[in-house]
Parts: structure tokens; C-alpha cells; sequence
């Protein structure tokens, strides 16, 4: 049986953590169970890109499942170098022109964070975990679907965090439609906006 689950951050402040990502790690083994005919893991979803768009990247914070091709798309008028030297995925995809793709499959669960060579304000947060349960917050709640009955670590993350580690609590999925809260007791940064040219340019002027 799979059921359908509306996940409700809460806290004093900041009050919106839209853009903050949830994932539910079972805690039990019963592949059967995951794997079932009834149950549509969003892993088989369509693939997930993360493009250069306007010398940014596009979405600034994204989550996927271990063993997920992402594609970086070129999608600028100009050139990018986009790499990652994080522990759990080190790559680089060498200088591309407007227009040209390069895949790379994420097989590590951890946070893998990503910038331009080129362009240093460009900044993404691709964060992999080991679920195929999981989804972004929009005014602090995400529904995650078919979601097989039984207990897990249900666990947020988004760039405010400290330390930069996730906020985990256990919950138990019943066999019925459920809404799921989760309650953040301490106080949190504002989810900070994606780094723009002209953050940058304000940063330097300031040094100089």
C-alpha cells in the first residue's frame, strides 16, 4: 500500500523556507516493497537538468537520488566551466559553448556544491541522498506520493544551515492520506538567494 503525505515545516523565523529540500529515508528493507508495481519512485521521472541560464544556475538548489544522470545544459550566450570539488562527486566539465550538454551521473549520497570557472559568482547546491522520496518546500510544504506505509527518517536541508548538516526526526507513514509536521525547534538563517553578477560586483568593489 502506498499512501500520498503533505510534509508542513514550522518555526518562529525565517517564516518561508520555500526552496528547502525534504527527503524520507525508509527504515526498513523490504525492497519488495519499494520496488512494487504500485509505486512510482520519482527516480523514473524525466531527467533532471541543471542549466546555465542568465550566468546563473537553474534551480540554485536541486536534490536528486543516488545513481541520477544530471545533464548541465548551456543555455547562455556565452561560455562555462562548471565544476564541483566536493568529497562526495569531483568533476569538471571543461570550457562549453552556448548550446552544448554534458551529463554526469551522481552516484554518492551527499551535497555536492557547484560553480563556473569562468563566472565565480554562479553557485548550486545538488544535493544527492539515498531515498527515492524527497521533494522541494513551497511555502513550507511539499507533497511526496506514493510512499509506501512504514517508519523513516524524514530530513530537511537548505543552504541557512549550522552547522551545514540536515535536520532529521523519525516518523511513521500509516495507511492512510497524512499530513507529516515537522517541527524546526531552532532558530534558522533566511534562505539566502542565488549569488547574481551583481552581487559580485558590489562584493569586489568593496575589497578595492
Amino acid at each position: 500500500m502506498a499512501v500520498t503525505i503533505t510534509i508542513v515545516a514550522s518555526q518562529k523565523s525565517p517564516p518561508d523556507l520555500s526552496g528547502a529540500v525534504v527527503y524520507l529515508t525508509p527504515l526498513f528493507s523490504d525492497d519488495s516493497q519499494l520496488q512494487s508495481e504500485n509505486v512510482s519512485p520519482q527516480s523514473q521521472a524525466a531527467p533532471i537538468a541543471i542549466a546555465q541560464e542568465n550566468r546563473q544556475f537553474t534551480p540554485y538548489i536541486q536534490i536528486v537520488p543516488a545513481g541520477m544522470a544530471v545533464s548541465f545544459p548551456n543555455r547562455d550566450s556565452v561560455a562555462h566551466h562548471v565544476y564541483s570539488f566536493s568529497k562526495s562527486k569531483s568533476f569538471e566539465l571543461p570550457l562549453y559553448q552556448p548550446g552544448d550538454s554534458h551529463t554526469e551521473v551522481f552516484d554518492s549520497p551527499g551535497l555536492v556544491t557547484i560553480g563556473c570557472n569562468i563566472h565565480d559568482w554562479m553557485l548550486n547546491y545538488l544535493l544527492v541522498v539515498d531515498t527515492q522520496y524527497y521533494g522541494k518546500l513551497e511555502k513550507n510544504s511539499v507533497e511526496i506520493k506514493d510512499l509506501p506505509v512504514g517508519d523513516y527518517t524524514m530530513s530537511l536541508w537548505y543552504p541557512g544551515l549550522r552547522p551545514a548538516k540536515p535536520i532529521s526526526q523519525k516518523v511513521t507513514v500509516e495507511s492512510a492520506d497524512q499530513q507529516l509536521n515537522f517541527k524546526v525547534k531552532k532558530k534558522l538563517r533566511k534562505l539566502r538567494d542565488q549569488p547574481s553578477v551583481e552581487i559580485s560586483r558590489v562584493k569586489r568593489r568593496s575589497k578595492y
